[in-house]
């Protein structure tokens, strides 16, 4: 919540959206399903018809459940995500474990520490004992730490055995955690873990740390393999959850480049997108036969458009078509799937697979699917978005020719969303062979006169400047200056200003 902002049309950023989401789940796990349900009631009972505040949000949950949310509005006031540290103390001869969660704030964004709901858990056969009940909520799938102080202690009971920890389990509060886990944890995680988000969250932190160790030893790549004990838990993973394709289909969409950078400053963002390539082409072939197996099953269609068993089969099947095609030989059938697709999601599963690689079959298929929705303004925003979104260097001047294709209408914004907004995402708009900064940096100017707020948002690579390597900060700045002297909106002045001085 914003106190103070240049033009409104910069107050509706994704953080505002986002995070709001966020706050509302939060409160619904410090009260419970009940609890929540009960300050909903009285919120519509009291506000129906009326103009509201967060506040007047908070207030109705706090009367309804008669407990004090103060500190909780203070995720409405202070910016920045919380980071917490975890240290965990485990006494295998007496079975305590202590696990202390320290709240790290900057003070100049989050002063004051914040109230989080942190759900735990714990991977063994043996029930804990929680003998201190002050600020832990015991739930069905967990326990819920209450931190709200900067630094919290916790002690539990009756573990007289290793265990490994279930943290922040269903992404029980947005803060990013800090804590120490071996490369043997994180797998039995992705291997056991009765919380999908966790199983997902492990797969994350050990493809991330993998690749990290990679950039970090600037080895040759072509000698890296992956750990035998990691590959048997995508395998389990794959097998436990063949029934729910679209965890897993989320689980193995590959991690972007530009997600890593934000734990590498200053890397290449190049040679961070040679490494994920590589892992993920590792993936693809150790796990082949899965795939394989997976991409076989068959979508059983009842006639409903929104029936999540056909939904989840097909978003497998993608997933398992986007690694078959890193084999380098399967276009074949990601053509086969082009060409008998009943629906926009296997067209795009196939599209996307071939977006791999350069190929005529690709050509010939994005050239087929523009004739075929030509009239679909919707539609050919995807394959606008598609073109953006190549993996090798034909993009650049592929961009540059859609601009001027007819069907490109550069004062519509899901126009330029699509095919410029895309382009920006794709790792490869930072090749400095290209000119790419100039390039967006003159598309700004020229949307600032007839779009200040769509020229605001455009201005979003440039915001994290500091990011990157020596030379393309260097090249940022330098756009980020000419558009603060050609700037003539002040939607568009407010956020180059921001991004020179924060």
């Amino acid at each position: 919540r914003p106190h103070a902002y240049v033009s409104m049309n910069n107050f509706y950023t994704t953080t505002v959206y986002n995070k709001g989401a966020e706050v509302v789940r939060m409160l619904k796990t410090i009260l419970g399903d009940e609890g929540f349900k009960a300050g909903m009631a009285l919120y519509f009972d009291r506000h129906d018809g009326q103009a509201v505040t967060t506040d007047d949000f908070v207030a109705a949950h706090a009367d309804a459940n008669d407990v004090n949310l103060d500190q909780f509005k203070l995720w409405y006031d202070q910016s920045g995500t919380p980071k917490i540290n975890i240290i965990c103390d485990h006494n295998l001869e007496t079975g305590q474990l202590k696990l202390i969660c320290e709240q790290v704030l900057d003070e100049k964004k989050s002063p004051k520490p914040f109230l989080i709901p942190f759900k735990i858990g714990f991977l063994t056969d043996k029930t804990p004992i929680n003998p201190n009940q002050a600020n832990v909520i015991q739930r069905e799938d967990g326990y819920v730490l209450l931190i709200d102080k900067l630094s919290n202690e916790f002690i539990f009971e009756g573990l007289f055995d290793d265990v490994t920890l279930s943290l922040n389990r269903g992404f029980s509060a947005p803060v990013i955690v800090e804590y120490e886990r071996s490369l043997t944890d994180l797998i039995n995680v992705i291997r056991t873990d009765s919380d999908l988000f966790n199983r997902w969250d492990a797969l994350q932190q050990y493809s991330i740390g993998q690749m990290k160790a990679w950039l970090e030893n600037d080895s040759n790549l072509e000698n890296e393999i992956l750990n035998s004990d990691f590959i048997d838990a995508l395998l389990g993973l794959i097998r436990d959850c063949a029934k729910d394709g679209k965890f897993l289909s989320v689980c193995f969409t590959p991690i972007q480049p530009r997600s890593l950078l934000d734990q590498l400053p200053g890397s290449d963002i190049l040679k961070i997108n040679r490494v994920c390539s590589y892992f993920y082409k590792q993936i693809a072939t150790h796990c082949q036969s899965a795939f394989e197996n997976a991409y076989k099953i068959d979508v059983v269609e009842n006639g409903e458009s929104f029936n999540y068993d056909a939904i989840s089969q097909r978003a497998l099947k993608n997933i398992a078509l986007l690694f078959l095609s890193m084999t380098e030989k399967n276009n074949e059938l990601a053509k086969k799937q082009f060409d008998e697709a009943k629906n926009m999601t296997e067209t795009m599963g196939a599209l996307c697979a071939f977006n791999l690689q350069p190929s005529d079959v690709r050509d010939q298929s994005l050239e087929t699917f523009k004739q075929t929705f030509a009239d679909d303004a919707l539609v050919i925003n995807k394959w606008f978005a598609l073109h953006a979104s190549i993996k090798d260097d034909s993009v650049h001047n592929k961009v540059r020719s859609l601009l001027k294709d007819p069907l490109f209408n550069k004062q519509n914004p899901n126009d330029v969303r699509a095919l410029v907004g895309s382009y920006m995402a794709n790792p490869l708009f930072h090749d400095r062979s290209y000119d790419n900064y100039e390039w967006l940096t003159d598309m700004i100017l020229d949307m600032d006169e007839f779009n200040p707020q769509l020229a605001a948002r455009f201005v979003q690579p440039f915001m994290h400047h500091r990011l990157y390597d020596e030379g393309r900060s260097a090249e940022m700045v330098n756009c980020l200056e000419k558009l603060q002297s050609k700037a003539k909106s002040k939607d568009l002045k407010e956020v180059v200003m921001s991004a020179l001085t924060n």
